[in-house]
């Protein structure tokens, strides 16, 4: 994965990629750590140690992620979202300390010369009002999975795949390791039979399951340190390929191999279902 593709995944965690609202709630979080870092500290006072490490976890997490992309085999941005929790308590404990204040600020005043019906009614109608906006703005909006089509994830090819495979039974062929546990956690989502062991996989996709490397060699698979292993000539006629990608130039070597292939499913950055035919059984 490139470092743009990296900084891309990191970027859809945020909240403000969930709607545009959410960024006036991230502002107000970040305004709220700095002041908090900024102040003294004093006895007694629990509010900035908390700030401070909610402050210091939002910029390690990212940073933390970066570091991992560098040096380790994790590599992935979708980590950054453990920061997305805390960065929203944040914006949460802001916007209240916002409106303590506005209260404070209005209520001298509103006791003092508003009558009756304005304190009784208008006041609470008021405040009601703000919430629900606020609340409209935010927690009430719908996450836009498939609004584009580089930011839908491969639940649909999962879910999509496992009907097509269910009608069609031929040899599975990935470099998708999990593949197995994506199919049974979307049957158990749909609360479709399981056929088998979530951890194990269905046994329907391991009967039929080939693992293969980023090289395109077979990968001998096997259970309790049984070697079973398989070559590109047994599949038969027609088989399914599932890739899990990581950038343009993943498992270049499906090019030189003497198969034609289709995308079943419009291409995703994660992973891709293809239906393949040996080029000697066309």
């Amino acid at each position: 994965m490139s470092l743009e593709g990296l900084v891309s995944q990191m970027a859809l965690q945020l909240p403000l990629s969930m709607t545009p609202a959410m960024g006036g709630v991230m502002a107000a979080g970040g305004l709220w750590l700095l002041t908090v870092a900024a102040r003294k500290s004093g006895e007694g006072d629990p509010g900035r140690g908390v700030g401070l490490f909610m402050l210091g976890s939002i910029l390690a997490i990212p940073l933390a992620t970066l570091f991992a992309w560098r040096f380790s085999h994790v590599n992935n941005g979708y980590y950054s979202c453990l920061a997305a929790p805390l960065w929203l308590l944040a914006g949460a404990v802001a916007l209240g300390r916002a409106g303590l204040w506005t209260a404070h600020r209005l209520g001298p005043g509103i006791r003092a010369g508003g009558s009756g019906l304005w304190r009784r009614v208008v006041v609470p109608l008021g405040l009601c009002g703000a919430s629900v906006l606020v609340w409209h703005a935010t927690l009430s909006q719908p996450i836009p999975i498939s609004q584009d089509r580089t930011r839908k994830s491969g639940s649909e090819h999962i879910a999509a795949f496992d009907r097509e495979q269910g009608r069609r039974p031929l040899p599975i062929v990935t470099n998708a390791t999990h593949l197995p546990l994506y199919i049974g956690l979307e049957r158990a989502r749909r609360n479709l039979p399981l056929k088998g062991s979530l951890l194990e996989g269905p046994r329907d996709i391991m009967a039929r399951l080939h693992l293969v490397g980023w090289d395109c060699q077979p990968r001998s698979q096997g259970k309790d340190g049984e070697s079973l292993s398989w070559s590109w000539a047994q599949l038969g006629d027609a088989f399914y390929l599932v890739t899990e990608t990581h950038g343009p130039r993943a498992m270049e070597c499906l090019t030189r191999l003497p198969m034609d292939c289709k995308n079943l499913f419009p291409q995703r950055p994660w992973i891709n279902v293809l239906f393949c035919r040996p080029r000697q059984a066309l």
